[in-house]
């Protein structure tokens, strides 16, 4: 393998990661210089002399400080900013940092079929034989990932050996995030990517395809992958194509070769039989299934995966006992998501979610759904889904929450008024008026009527003059004339509804500030000691709140975690919430508020509403931060109800 030669930068390449060391405000010794770059102290103070030579004319020069060591100082800008530039320019810049050096390995292993000796990369790189081990060894692992093996041979050096598919999948997801570097360790070509997309959209369009923006971007980078491959001489090969046969419909083998004649007449480049084969398995694995003409078709879905949604919807219930059973909406969205996702696992096209950080923050609870839902995906396919893949099945659910909350939200009320029936009908004009949005049905009475009136009807009364009698509804007292404030206040409480609810799942009894342990493990179950000498706990409960760990994190940041048993195993719904002394690592974050959640098989009406309100504090830092600091039942409480954490 040829290493790549010196670029055109005022700089010897052997400086290079002396000068980017030492371009920082701070100084560094001439110790932690050999450290970092793998040299004796001797040969950095040697190369430090050395570098100031190249330095003087270019603008700047190296300061040595007893006890201190060595900083580069600025004496003429301009000269100055010209050295930068040319280093910039530079293709064949020389990786200054562990990672950057990782990242070198895998083009240069990836990217040729020739073998290639430690000793060229350890004096290409400029690092010591035993840096460029370290460095080889977790370039191995990345590469191991995807099937990939580094072979060692005598004399001749180290090669990556693997399927063409596997290493293209390997440059994709290591080599070409927007950060990083491809062939020839220059930044790709822009002008190549935009062509090929032109191409690419003008095929979909003919084709009437439906492609998100994400989906689109992605399957540009692997089409600029295989051009690349191919002006390279490195081809998919017809056995490996043939493996994709089982899983392509002829409509994705004719999109392929029509955007295949596109790609060449662009390119420049011709597409064998294998390689159009490769552009119909990316093509099926990020295409939308069932919508045609703007229109949404129910889809013709493999029966094994229609068997899969039905135990994802099954595994949600039964963990969170929301019912998602019978939701066709969810269900064709789900099945038209599942078909392109279904060849993505199978083949490890991992794909990124720029809306992931969004998706997590403002639909925690469908993410935490989605994550129970993927439990299922994951036991299926033997393999981990992705948290990119997660995020993208967390919003077909959001949308499917949205949509329950507004046909499960709309209330029934009643309207107590002492005027005559000419005023109650005026009232119930405005009400609907003003609050349509929020409202099925609107009854009014006056105050004689109200003792014969089926109140079992009715969420909530709404009343011009003071009851009399008890009832077992919310009462609301208003004006005969609503004000500005008052439409506020009433759309609140219709929005929201009665938060006394709460009280249903959260127990004073079950709320603890003393709690110890070192790890999860311990933490919950010392939760469900506490917890059993208040209420009797099921046989096998702790195994199950751990069973459900192992399966899938539940710590979501934000100090918080939000263990639950992996199925249903209590008659009624609690929550026992505990603050711990001191934070504790769950699974990758710190946690210190623990919210140890029971859902009962007992149905509760505002489950929904509980998972929404305590999701939202979960949310809310500086709520999190004053439970633990107050470590009050009362302000847990508070803090639900605080219509500050209720996004609209």
């Amino acid at each position: 393998m040829k290493l790549p030669k010196g670029g055109g930068s005022l700089i010897d390449r052997r400086q290079q990661l002396l000068f980017s060391k030492l371009t920082g405000n701070e100084y560094i010794t001439a110790a932690e210089l050999a450290k970092q770059m793998g040299l004796s102290e001797k040969t950095v103070r040697t190369r430090v002399k050395e570098l100031e030579k190249e330095l003087l004319p270019c603008g700047a020069r190296i300061i040595s400080k007893q006890g201190h060591g060595y900083r580069i100082s600025i004496t003429d800008p301009l000269l100055y900013q010209e050295l930068i530039k040319s280093l910039s320019a530079d293709g064949n810049a020389l990786p200054t940092s562990s990672q950057e050096r990782i990242l070198y390995l895998l083009s240069c292993l990836l990217n040729s079929e020739d073998y290639v000796k430690l000793d060229d990369l350890s004096s290409f790189l400029f690092v010591s034989r035993n840096v460029l081990t370290g460095d080889l060894k977790k370039a191995e692992d990345m590469l191991l990932k995807y099937g990939v093996r580094l072979v060692r041979k005598p004399h001749y050096g180290i090669r990556a050996e693997g399927t063409e598919f596997d290493k293209r999948l390997c440059i994709s997801n290591y080599l070409m995030k927007p950060d990083l570097i491809l062939q020839g360790h220059r930044r790709r070509s822009t002008d190549e990517m935009r062509s090929i997309g032109d191409t690419l959209l003008t095929c979909i369009r003919e084709h009437n395809i439906k492609l998100s923006e994400v989906l689109f971007q992605n399957l540009i980078i692997h089409i600029y992958i295989a051009a690349k491959r191919i002006k390279a001489g490195l081809y998919m090969t017809a056995k490996e194509a043939d493996f994709f046969q089982i899983s392509l419909g002829e409509k994705e083998m004719v999109i392929a070769q029509d955007l295949a004649k596109g790609l060449e007449a662009s390119q420049g480049i011709v597409f064998s039989e294998p390689e159009i084969k490769y552009l119909a398995i990316h093509l099926a694995g990020k295409r939308s299934i069932g919508e045609e003409d703007g229109e949404r078709i129910k889809p013709e879905i493999p029966r094994r995966l229609m068997d899969l949604i039905t135990e994802m919807l099954q595994s949600v219930y039964d963990s969170f006992k929301i019912d998602f059973r019978q939701n066709q909406e969810l269900i064709l969205s789900l099945s038209q998501h599942m078909v392109p996702l279904d060849i993505r696992i199978r083949y490890d096209m991992g794909t990124d979610n720029p809306l992931l950080e969004e998706t997590k923050k403002n639909y925690f609870l469908a993410y935490a759904i989605a994550r129970q839902a993927c439990i299922i995906i994951n036991q299926h396919y033997h393999k981990s889904l992705s948290e990119d893949e997660v995020g993208f099945i967390a919003l077909l659910f959001a949308l499917a929450l949205e949509q329950e909350k507004r046909n499960n939200g709309r209330k029934n009320i009643l309207i107590v008024c002492a005027s005559g029936k000419g005023s109650a009908q005026l009232l119930t004009y405005r009400y609907k008026e003003e609050f349509g949005n929020y409202l099925n049905q609107v009854y009014t009475c006056n105050t004689h009527e109200l003792d014969h009136f089926d109140l079992s009807k009715v969420d909530y009364i709404f009343t011009t003059v003071p009851l009399e009698i008890s009832v077992p509804v919310p009462v609301i007292s208003v004006k005969d004339f609503l004000g500005d404030r008052e439409i506020l206040a009433v759309k609140k409480i219709l929005f929201m509804g009665n938060k006394s609810f709460l009280y249903e799942f959260y127990d004073r009894r079950l709320f603890f500030t003393d709690i110890r342990g070192e790890s999860k493990e311990e933490i919950i179950g010392e939760l469900c000691r506490r917890i059993g000498t208040v209420r009797e706990l099921p046989k096998g409960f702790y195994g199950a709140v751990l069973k459900r760990e192992k399966l899938a994190q539940t710590d979501f940041g934000n100090l918080t975690a939000f263990p639950h048993p992996y199925k249903t195993l209590t008659e009624e719904s609690f929550v026992c919430v505990g603050i711990l002394q001191k934070p504790i690592l769950w699974n990758t974050n710190q946690v210190q508020a623990v919210f140890l959640v029971s859902i009962g098989e007992v149905e509760q009406e505002q489950l929904q509403a509980f998972y929404q309100l305590t999701m939202n504090l979960l949310l809310n830092q500086r709520g999190v931060l004053r439970l633990i600091k107050e470590a009050s039942f009362d302000t847990l409480i508070e803090l639900l109800m605080d219509d500050k954490n209720n996004r609209q």
